[in-house]
């Protein structure tokens, strides 16, 4: 099911380009992100757990300064501590991002060469995670928000630093929601993009 879920999306993503193909090209990134996770059962106090996320994503412009984003990543959040006699569970799966991000408003920072834009993502993510060392798979949707800047010459790449925010509707804990620093690539289909 959710692998028709993703087909669909992608096909709707590419049957969007010839639409929407203008003076912005599409943009492909891939990157890491690393920080903590927050997590709370009713029961239980809060911990933190360590987590990662490794993705990509294409964002193909919609016209002005907003482009549609579709992400597929790969996360693993680290067992947390014994701290009081118990732990919450490691766990690891993918998720799929469906996200508009507004970018290059305003005029960018000039350092030497390189121009700084900030930038704002926002959207909705769906997760399908396994816990460690069990058959256990479980489904969870949640929203995110994701400021950045893009760093970049003129040409075809530019590095992305980004600071992720996510918040999981998890049935089965109080909270959950992760924080941490993003680092990635973003390559232009076109080359002299004129923005940079």
């Amino acid at each position: 099911m959710y692998r028709r879920i993703i087909t669909l999306l992608l096909i709707f993503v590419t049957g969007l380009v010839p639409i929407f193909a203008g003076k912005r090209p599409l943009s492909l990134s891939f990157g890491v992100a690393s920080g903590g996770a927050l997590t709370r059962d009713e029961r239980f106090p809060m911990k933190p757990q360590w987590h990662i996320n490794l993705g990509a994503g294409a964002d193909l412009p919609m016209g002005g300064p907003i482009s549609l984003g579709l992400g597929l990543a790969f996360h693993k959040t680290a067992a947390s501590s014994l701290e009081g006699g118990f732990l919450y569970r490691s766990h690891s799966g993918m998720d799929c991002r469906l996200y508009l991000t507004a970018e290059r408003i305003l005029l960018p920072l000039r350092l030497r060469d390189f121009r700084i834009y900030p930038g704002l993502s926002a959207g909705v993510l769906a997760r399908y995670d396994k816990y460690e060392l069990t058959t256990l798979y479980f489904f969870y949707p949640g929203i995110f928000l994701q400021p950045f800047v893009e760093i970049g010459k003129a040409g075809r790449l530019s590095l992305i630093v980004s600071l992720p925010l996510d918040y999981y509707f998890r049935r089965d804990l109080k909270l959950s929601m992760s924080a941490g620093l993003g680092l990635s690539l973003r390559w232009y289909m076109r080359k002299n993009y004129e923005a940079f």
